[in-house]
């Protein structure tokens, strides 16, 4: 019965938190409500929030836009550990709370983005928001949030090896101890100051902070602490030169199960333990050790590279945002000009005759800087343009190289290790064993350079446009290379987003001269729309994302259309979408320029582009070139 009415009091509160959230913004009280229920790992409320953000940005109400985008970003910080997506909505809840002039949120904001930079081993940067927090927390009297920023900051600068600073931190976050009276406060007090000690070297010192966090953990049975504190441990007896005791606690973290925020410590106890086989002449181990440490290195390298591409994205989305807005300023500022203009000229026709000249001279200079305002700005939304698509590239080759680069770095130093022990190795068995797997490992070198080399090669190849450098080119495979490197630009900022490919291409294709750097970039335009078409229909519902491509030959004209079941078009908007400047999307999501300049290089070639659409069923561009 007790649980019954526990259960019936728990679905009136979210009831009830419902309607406070459909009723209208969301006021200080329930707000810090909200933030302890994502927290605490509520997830019912995350459906209500979306959809709270979205009235929102109807309203142009900035202060609930800042506040339920904080609540999201924690949500995913601390429910699925999605770093860019909790990135972005923070970043964009400091903007609003900016706006707004409520500096204390602010803070509270890059508190959360510097925990993010911090978690990514960005410590500059983590370095400058924990600062800005800090001052911020520290005006607005919070004591709890300035005590831990300063244990923060002193843990960012232990990890930067600015011992004085970091030692300066900890100590202020130890006054905030007795103030809050808090364990957390008290835990993060005694980590902060074993890993000071860690870095000079003091292993009796930090063993003395680190076993009773180890002990509690255990005692806890608090997984992720036991890994992290183990791995400070084993570092810790290293330093004391106690072999037997660094190899136990190393084993201690790599036999728990891989949590997301403890694979640093798991990368270092894996290097220890590979320090430790060599000393042994275990080779066998020591190169399994090795294995796995750099798998995980390279994992977490490609973790950190996606987060730093997603963050630069944001920044470029806001940025778009504002240039656009600043456009649509100047347009509605030259209307009203031409508007007072007319007035003026109907009051005074006839009459003042001279008066209106005058008037006329003075307002066509206005008229003339609005319009070189108007330029500029649109200048700079092409500039835009050309850089989201140079960040697209980017991330594909980023794709291409990293994988093979970071196992030509591990396999170089494996060699390294091994030649160093070939000189102390008596036995010839041994030696035998170890020249192959050094010549192994130098042919593993040797195929993931090539594989780097052909990677930059088409990279260069597709992006270094030669106006009039015409050559026969295939169109199957103009499209399988475009396709590819934008694929990779979404696989990366889109983690979880599956699509099907089809292609219907026609075989024994002719050869057809062409730029295919310029062609390149027509097909790279309409496959950014067919993904960001797909992904929009994503967010109102669940379908099997789908793109194909044909290929034809009607006419003496070849023609590659492109076909996705995404969102589609409206009739009405239809007929406008090679116009410069016309886009369907949301502010911040595009400029018009993509399908424009793709329409005025195809009637370069004497061809054409065509589209057809079905709002809600399917989009289909054709593009169609002379044989």
């Amino acid at each position: 019965m007790k649980k019954v009415i526990f259960h019936l009091l728990i679905i009136s509160f979210l009831v009830s938190l419902s309607t406070k959230l459909y009723a209208g913004t969301v006021n200080d009280s329930l707000f810090e409500v909200l933030e302890n229920q994502i927290s605490n790992g509520n997830d019912s409320i995350l459906i209500i929030l979306n959809e709270k953000l979205l009235l929102a940005k109807v309203n142009a109400d900035s202060l609930t836009s800042a506040k339920v985008s904080y609540i999201i970003g924690k949500y995913y910080l601390l429910r699925t550990f999605d770093y860019p997506l909790a990135y972005n909505y923070f970043f964009r809840s400091l903007n609003n709370f900016k706006i707004c002039f409520d500096t204390t949120r602010a803070g509270r904001s890059e508190m959360q983005i510097g925990l993010i930079y911090f978690l990514q081993r960005n410590f500059d940067e983590s370095q400058f928001y924990f600062e800005s927090a800090y001052n911020k927390m520290l005006l607005s009297g919070d004591s709890a949030r300035t005590g831990r920023l300063a244990y923060l900051l002193g843990l960012t600068y232990s990890e930067k090896k600015e011992n004085n600073k970091a030692l300066h931190y900890l100590r202020i976050a130890k006054n905030y101890i007795g103030n809050n009276n808090s364990d957390q406060a008290k835990t993060e007090y005694s980590y902060g100051m074993g890993k000071y000690y860690l870095n000079l070297d003091n292993g009796d010192s930090a063993l003395y902070y680190l076993i009773p966090l180890l002990e509690n953990s255990q005692h806890q049975n608090d997984t992720a602490s036991i890994q992290r504190y183990s791995a400070e441990v084993a570092q810790a007896w290293k330093l004391k030169g106690n072999i037997e005791k660094t190899e136990y606690f190393a084993k201690k973290v790599i036999t728990a199960k891989r949590n997301i925020n403890t694979e640093i410590a798991l990368m270092n106890s894996y290097h220890l333990l590979y320090e430790i086989a060599m000393k042994k002449n275990d080779y066998k181990n020591s190169v399994n050790y090795l294995n796995k440490y750099i798998t995980l290195k390279d994992s977490i390298i490609n973790e950190k590279n996606i987060f730093n591409l997603a963050s630069i994205n944001t920044k470029l989305r806001l940025e778009k945002v504002r240039k656009e807005n600043d456009l649509r300023e100047a347009k509605q500022q030259t209307i009203i000009e031409k508007q007072k203009v007319l007035k003026i000229i109907l009051i005074l026709s006839g009459v003042f005759l001279l008066l209106i000249v005058i008037i006329l001279q003075k307002k066509n200079k206005q008229l003339a800087e609005s319009y070189e305002k108007l330029k500029s700005i649109q200048e700079q939304l092409i500039n835009q343009e050309k850089l989201a698509s140079m960040g697209k590239l980017s991330a594909g080759l980023a794709h291409e190289m990293l994988n093979p680069l970071n196992f030509v770095i591990g396999f170089s130093k494996g060699i390294t290790d091994m030649l160093a022990e070939m000189e102390t190795v008596p036995s010839g068995k041994e030696k035998y064993l170890m020249i192959s797997e050094i010549k192994n490992n130098l042919s593993k070198i040797s195929e993931y350079a090539n594989r780097m080399e052909i990677s930059v090669k088409q990279v260069i190849n597709h992006v270094r446009i030669v106006p009039g450098l015409n050559k026969l080119t295939n169109v199957h495979e103009l499209c399988d290379l475009s396709l590819n490197m934008f694929s990779h630009s979404v696989d990366i900022n889109q983690i979880d987003f599956k699509h099907l490919i089809k292609k219907n291409y026609l075989p024994n294709i002719p050869l057809i001269s062409i730029n295919p750097q310029e062609i390149g970039r027509v097909l790279m335009n309409i496959f950014s729309n067919s993904f960001q078409a797909i992904e929009e229909k994503l967010l109102i519902e669940k379908f099997e994302p789908e793109i194909e491509i044909t290929t034809t030959l009607n006419n003496n004209n070849l023609s590659i259309t492109v076909t996705d079941n995404g969102n589609g078009i409206k009739k009405e908007l239809l007929e406008n979408i090679f116009v410069h400047f016309f886009t369907t999307r949301a502010p911040g999501k595009g400029v018009g320029l993509g399908l424009s300049v793709a329409n005025d290089i195809i009637k370069s070639y004497g061809g054409k582009i065509k589209a057809q659409s079905k709002p809600g069923v399917f989009t289909s561009i054709e593009v169609q070139l002379p044989v």
